[in-house]
């Protein structure tokens, strides 16, 4: 915990005192030209200190540290405040898609304002551009192979050596999983991980595979068939594994050159299939008595705000106030699907399209044939073999 006079410093900041100068004088080692010696910030990121209510947008005590408080003081504090309280979660890739959820519904309930987006992005892009004084970079010990990994890794080749001859790309996805799974037991708490685990760069199943445990299975496009590379880019390349490295480059390459055609192709047929399917006007409803059934849950109800339902003979409209009541219930929903109108009528659409202007709702589709392109620009970044579950009685309707 920090003391109570940093903690009044702290809590006695105005948005406009944040600036790079502030972060280099009280987060980060620094020389000090009076005593010509390199002193300790004042404060660490993770510095710990109870937060009273109402002393920066928090409505309950709390435990939070230095660097939220810093990142609510500049990016919530006189902005967002309409639409979240005092954020206190580490800030990751995955907990900023949150965060940002957050502003996402204050934008369509017109608690925020275009212009508030807009310096939302002003604000976090300045914080991103001090990320060099918040987060590490690797250690030595996060770019090297580690001994114990690479020595059972041998072992588990050896061991399954002849399934491994046949390409057999399960097998070795297996043993790269276990192998992963005890060099995170190895590097837990090591600050090179903060890069991993916050989400912001590499990836830990793929970059720090490949990089320091070995590259696996690579499909061979000549054959058919998978062929295994047992070292990593940190080790040795072994003569007859060329083709596999070299194999793993052409898979890379390819989705980041000339398979982006192929999906630039399907975008412009889906743009000439789907451009004349256009709503009707506003309150329009076909009567269809056709629905889908659909049971909402935490994780699906978002993408059904706006949209109607039927309950008897009411028609009800799911809008923030009301949505929550029917998670975990089956609701019946009107659809596209079966809208028997010319064109789309308002309630089998829903309302979104009306509140956003958009007419010609068929160039949305357009996003389907973008997501396929997207989905090979990332296998340029990671090409890995992942392994999934599949219950084909979730699958067949």
């Amino acid at each position: 915990m920090i003391s109570q006079n940093d903690r009044e410093f702290l809590i006695n900041l105005k948005q406009v005192d944040i600036d790079r100068n502030f972060i280099e004088d009280n987060f980060v080692k620094h020389y000090n030209p009076i005593t010509k010696k390199i002193e300790n910030p004042r404060f660490n990121w993770d510095d710990e200190f109870v937060l009273k209510p109402g002393e920066c947008n928090n409505k309950e005590t709390l435990t939070t540290n230095a660097g939220l408080f810093i990142f609510n003081k500049f990016i919530v504090e006189n902005l967002l405040e309409p639409v979240m309280t005092y954020w206190n979660e580490t800030i990751t890739k995955k907990t900023l898609a949150k965060f940002e959820n957050n502003i996402s519904e204050g934008l369509r309930n017109d608690l925020l304002t275009i212009d508030d987006y807009a310096e939302y992005q002003n604000r976090l892009q300045w914080i991103l551009s001090i990320h060099t004084m918040v987060c590490g970079s690797f250690t030595a010990k996060t770019i090297a192979p580690l001994k114990d990994v690479i020595k059972k890794r041998d072992r588990l080749l050896k061991e399954n050596e002849e399934k491994l001859k046949t390409g057999d790309a399960i097998v070795a996805a297996k043993i790269e999983t276990e192998l992963l799974n005890d060099a995170k037991k190895e590097l837990a708490g090591d600050p090179g991980m903060e890069l991993f685990d916050s989400g912001a760069r590499a990836n830990f199943d793929n970059n720090y595979k490949c990089n320091n445990i070995m590259k696996g299975p690579v499909f061979d496009p000549i054959d058919g068939k998978y062929k295994i590379a047992p070292t990593s880019f940190s080790e040795e390349m072994k003569k007859e594994n060329i083709p596999e490295f070299a194999s793993g480059v052409v898979q890379g390459q390819y989705p980041k050159s000339v398979a982006t055609a192929v999906g630039g192709y399907e975008v412009k047929k889906y743009y000439a299939e789907f451009q004349s399917i256009t709503l009707g006007p506003k309150g329009s409803d076909c009567h269809s008595k056709m629905t889908l059934n659909i049971l909402l849950s935490d994780k699906n109800y978002k993408e059904f705000i706006d949209r109607y339902i039927v309950e008897g003979s009411r028609l009800i409209k799911l809008t923030n106030s009301n949505i929550k009541s029917y998670i975990g219930k089956n609701i019946k929903l009107r659809s596209p699907m079966y809208c028997t109108s010319d064109k789309f009528c308002n309630v089998c659409f829903g309302d979104m399209p009306y509140r956003l202007g958009v007419k010609n709702v068929g160039l949305t589709a357009a996003k389907i044939g973008s997501n396929f392109v997207n989905l090979g620009m990332k296998s340029f970044h990671d090409s890995s073999v992942k392994l999934n579950e599949i219950n084909p009685d979730k699958m067949l309707i």
